[in-house]
């Protein structure tokens, strides 16, 4: 990061000079960013959001925190308003990235997010006789992604389970193939279908990234929680969400898919996360006013 820093800067300005530009032709009134550090300006009311207020580093590198805490900070600074997909409060998803500092000034919480909020729940995996016994859902980056599900196939290859439903994470015409007995892998799924593997699966596989933690608490789900190597923010949700019990947690170089099992079966099968809804509304109706004054 350190060497590739003046490039990321002038990134940043380069999206800033854009989105000046976009405002003026379009004529916008609002600009809600995800964690883009040039997306703002005077002539809109601008919103950056983060669930990574504090920024982990690596463990050879926990003195450069304090300082990314601050560049980042400054950054915050020039937008109307932050906001934090999380609740605040004790029992929360995010831990130390959003709770371990008070929240900015024009920091807010606005709750869970997720693309399954309004998604009908489907039958719990324990009442279900044909639940497939094993999702592993896989995301995140290259070469990592392709690397773990190699590393999974291998591992089925060599232990064979029945009825694995492997979810590829990637966009496309949709397909599927079936490399092993009792192995299905879809490329990727419609958001119902998704729901419905969600819900009904006895254990889930995936990588703790946010927003996965995020759909897998809105539809009541816990599951284990196979970090990125080398991704701190996700190294840190794995233990961080691990701690109460509801989630489990294992590296990737010691993965096993009968490990993950035995530990899935000590998991509840369902959880009840609280969510406060109404946080993002208020924010929302909170800016129409603005606008409109």
């Amino acid at each position: 990061m350190a060497t590739q820093s003046p490039v990321i800067l002038c990134e940043i300005y380069k999206e800033h000079r854009r989105i000046k530009k976009i405002i003026r032709d379009y004529q916008v009134d609002v600009v809600i960013s995800d964690n883009r550090f040039g997306i703002w300006s005077k002539k809109a009311w601008s919103v950056y959001m983060t669930h990574q207020l504090l920024i982990k580093a690596p463990e050879t590198m926990k003195w450069a925190e304090p300082w990314l805490y601050k560049a980042h900070q400054w950054f915050i600074s020039h937008y109307d308003e932050c906001w934090v997909p999380d609740i605040p409060g004790g029992t929360n998803l995010s831990g130390d990235l959003s709770h371990h500092h008070p929240l900015p000034k024009n920091g807010h919480f606005i709750g869970i997010l997720s693309r399954f909020e309004n998604a009908i729940r489907p039958i719990k995996p324990a009442d279900d006789n044909k639940a497939p016994e094993l999702l592993i859902m896989l995301s995140g980056p290259e070469p990592q992604r392709t690397i773990f599900e190699n590393f999974i196939l291998n591992d089925l290859a060599l232990h064979p389970q029945k009825n694995v439903i492997i979810l590829q994470g990637i966009p496309g015409k949709l397909h599927q193939f079936s490399p092993l007995p009792g192995v299905v892998i879809f490329n990727h799924l419609p958001d119902k279908e998704i729901v419905e593997f969600i819900g009904r699966a006895r254990v889930i596989i995936c990588r703790p990234g946010y927003s996965t933690i995020m759909d897998l608490v809105t539809l009541g789900r816990n599951a284990i929680l196979v970090p990125t190597p080398g991704q701190t923010e996700q190294e840190y949700l794995a233990r961080h969400l691990s701690t109460d019990g509801l989630f489990y947690w294992m590296e990737q170089e010691r993965f096993r898919v009968s490990l993950a099992l035995q530990a899935g079966q000590k998991l509840p099968k369902s959880i009840d996360f609280q969510n406060n809804r109404s946080l993002l509304e208020t924010r929302i109706n909170g800016f129409h006013l603005k606008i409109q004054t």
